[in-house]
């Protein structure tokens, strides 16, 4: 950010980071000086805070469902500039097959350079990697719907079978087709790993050690399903003709093993 006005001006920089993720370093540098943040235990509340003379961090819930904003205020004194570095980490849940990692890019204005670059390391084998078209907090899934418009424009795939470098770097012109006043939405990568390996992967670092093991073979367990279906006087018509329609396809899937009971009420 460059402050152009003659005076000093008070200035905002914004992240949104996924619910589950936590800090580990958030830097500001201010002209020459460099100011380090410090990273506290979240209170249920306030969310993390961080003082630094005149100069303020929080995140706080955005009201998104699954994210988080961070927000950062610092004055920044005539003529000059400052930058910020966030780093952050979060544990990818598999859904549906597949790992989901989602950036978010909301410059909201329209900018000279932005760049989003992800590299992705699996030592087991990547099988499989796709990046919808940028999606806004509900448009987003776990799937690729019929209508997807495919990578954004300017996004670079380089693969190999076990490292995957993505690049996502709009020009100003490619930028105002998406969103005239900057991009608003969020960036996502889709992709699964090679389960070949019985007895799974294990990662090491700094004395601790994580095994990650997914059996693939075994056979489906057991279950007690019970189905509740509203059949009320505001289901009568189409809602209750759909909910029957998608209830025998479900229902037709459960294994033997499993015992079913549908109540309607």
């Amino acid at each position: 950010m460059l402050n152009r006005a003659s005076e000093d001006q008070e200035v905002e920089f914004q992240m949104q980071i996924p619910a589950g993720a936590f800090i580990t370093n958030f830097t500001m540098l201010i002209g020459d000086q460099v100011y380090q943040g410090e990273i506290t235990e979240k209170e249920k509340k306030n969310g993390d805070m961080v003082k630094e003379k005149k100069n303020k961090t929080t995140t706080e819930d955005n009201g998104e469902k699954g994210t988080e904003m961070f927000r950062a205020s610092v004055v920044i004194p005539s003529k000059d500039k400052a930058a910020f570095f966030l780093s952050y980490e979060e544990l990818l849940q598999r859904r549906l097959g597949k790992y989901e990692h989602v950036i978010s890019v909301r410059p909201q204005q329209l900018v000279g350079r932005l760049t989003v670059e992800v590299n992705i390391l699996e030592q087991s084998g990547i099988t499989s990697l796709e990046v919808p078209g940028l999606q806004n907090s509900k448009q987003k899934g776990s799937g690729r719907g019929e209508d997807d418009p495919g990578p954004p424009p300017s996004t670079v795939i380089n693969q190999n079978e076990t490292f995957a470098k993505v690049t996502f770097k709009p020009s100003v012109v490619q930028q105002a087709k998406i969103a005239q006043n900057g991009i608003l939405g969020d960036f996502i990568i889709r992709y699964d790993v090679s389960r070949e390996q019985s007895i799974g992967d294990i990662q090491v670092l700094d004395g601790y050690f994580v095994h990650y093991f997914a059996p693939k073979d075994l056979p489906p367990l057991p279950k007690n399903v019970v189905f509740v279906l509203d059949s009320s006087a505001s289901m009568v018509g189409a809602k209750l003709r759909q909910v029957s329609g998608c209830q025998l396809p479900i229902y037709a899937s459960l294994t033997f093993a499993s015992y079913n009971d549908i109540h309607c009420g």
